[in-house]
């Protein structure tokens, strides 16, 4: 059993199917005034009790008012003040408090829809930035900008991925790591924005971005569409685990959204190993041993190989002063296996055939010499009850890591449980007089025990091994990290 541990984040930038708040009466128009809310397809008001600045700046974000470089422009008021908010007392929401950060004033704590005790002069009002230009995604993913109080969408041959980041970081109230990505153009009935913008990639909301007069050629009623991914370097890379190695993709393309100067070759495993160019991929397929990559015994069942991918800040003089992003690789990879072989038992100068299966790599061969130079393939070969036949099991190399034979049995055929087994080794020891372990590895045990067969019938004998690996590297192992026979519960020793 293997399992691959990479810690993954993936959002996706908040999106409106309608509009469902609206400024409905002030001073300024579109950007100053009472607040209604939409619910069952009716618009009322919202309740001043504990509406506040982070209520506000939450409602003009959703109206598409707000600009994070001038947030000193936003307000709210009450009725109290204004007698030209005075209204029919209707109410949709009371008690709303948020905490700034939300995607929509419904989204803020408050009472139940419709439940109040508010008269008619205490009508939440807001005074938004008249001089934002916002943007929004609607249900179909389309951009749309607000400008002069009304929301436009973009043409395609406007878009660009810079004014996409610019969205989605908008959006996402400027958190770091975005992916823009842009999907294909629809059919929309909004008014194209009457300019384009020309953004760097890094400002914090449109306004920031340089106006330039449009063109007038955008396909009729063509708009661009967005999806934005709240990204992290960990989304860029995939990981799988074999027996003996890892298996990292990195995509370079979500990648350079990051890092557009991205260099392929300061991208190591270990701080030491290179990856090879597939496409748009980086590919690092390492064996355990490789890269500096660590080993322990994650617990009595698993061991843990552990290593990181860095991303290396290299001065002009060559010199690495330090890494721009680090991400920790992790693979568990169970530490106790089985392996099995069988045989047909026959009596003298008759012919036998074997069939082996493994596990993860780890193997089980039967030879016919004490050398181990003639091993018992799937084809006719003499095979004698009583005579010794000789068993290798043998694990991959792995650096710091120790296999341990702890049982091996026989049983009359693959298919049957231990009570029906006759025992050769059990934890380390031989329990068989007719079974003798001839050689301890880190990758490799050998034994040989004498031929028989079972009185039940059955036409084959199956030798079955379980094994546990631990790693020579924790201290707190080395007392049971050892070969040979070592005691506990229920062992059948000499």
């Amino acid at each position: 059993m293997i399992s691959i541990i990479l810690i993954l984040s993936l959002g996706v930038s908040p999106s409106f199917s309608e509009q469902t708040l609206r400024i409905a009466a002030g001073a300024r128009g579109a950007y100053e005034g009472r607040l209604e809310v939409l619910h069952s397809g009716i618009w009322k008001n919202i309740c001043d009790d504990s509406f506040n600045i982070q209520a506000a700046r939450v409602a003009c974000r959703q109206l598409g008012l707000y600009n994070p470089n001038n947030i000193d422009n936003i307000d709210y008021y009450d009725a109290h003040n204004n007698t030209s908010f005075r209204n029919n007392g209707e109410y949709w929401l009371d008690d709303v408090q948020c905490m700034g950060n939300e995607g929509r004033i419904e989204d803020c704590s408050h009472s139940a829809w419709g439940t109040n005790n508010c008269g008619d002069s205490e009508v939440a009002g807001v005074m938004c930035d008249e001089t934002a230009l916002s943007a929004r995604l609607d249900n179909n993913s389309f951009i749309e900008v607000n400008h002069n109080g009304e929301w436009h969408g973009i043409c395609p041959t406007d878009y660009s991925e810079q004014m996409g980041m610019v969205v989605c970081q908008y959006l996402e109230f400027n958190r770091s790591h975005v992916f823009a990505k842009e999907l294909s153009a629809n059919v929309s009935d909004t008014t194209v924005l009457p300019f384009i913008l020309d953004c760097i990639g890094n400002e914090t909301s449109l306004g920031d971005c340089i106006r330039e007069n449009g063109k007038n050629t955008c396909p009729e009623r063509e708009r661009s569409r967005l999806a934005c991914l709240n990204g992290t370097v960990e989304e860029t890379i995939s990981l799988s685990c074999s027996h003996n190695s890892f298996g990292i993709t990195v995509d370079l393309d979500r990648l350079r959204i990051l890092f557009p100067d991205l260099i392929n070759n300061d991208i190591l495993l270990g701080g030491t190993c290179n990856g090879r160019l597939d496409g748009n991929n980086l590919i690092f397929d390492q064996t355990f041993d490789l890269c500096s990559t660590r080993s322990k015994e994650a617990d009595d069942q698993t061991l843990m190989f552990t290593n990181n991918l860095v991303y290396l800040h290299v001065n002009p003089d060559g010199i690495i002063r330090h890494f721009l992003w680090a991400v920790d690789l992790q693979c568990l990879v169970a530490r106790n296996e089985s392996t099995e072989i069988s045989y047909i038992p026959v009596e003298s100068n008759h012919a036998h055939h074997l069939g082996s299966s493994s596990h993860l790599q780890l193997k089980i061969n039967l030879f016919s010499d004490a050398f181990f130079h003639h091993p018992l393939q799937d084809v006719a070969t003499e095979a004698v009850v009583g005579s010794e036949t000789f068993v290798q099991v043998q694990s991959p190399n792995i650096v710091g890591l120790r296999m341990i034979v702890e049982n091996c049995y026989a049983k009359p055929n693959h298919g049957a449980n231990k009570q029906r087994s006759f025992s050769l080794i059990e934890n380390g020891c031989e329990v068989d007089t007719e079974t003798h372990i001839t050689r301890y590895a880190d990758t490799e045990t050998r034994f040989f025990f004498t031929a028989f067969e079972f009185p039940t019938g059955d036409k084959i004998v199956a030798v079955h091994c379980d094994v546990r690996y631990c790693s020579t590297a924790t201290s707190s192992s080395r007392s049971t990290c050892r070969h040979g026979c070592h005691s506990g519960p229920g062992i059948i020793g000499r």
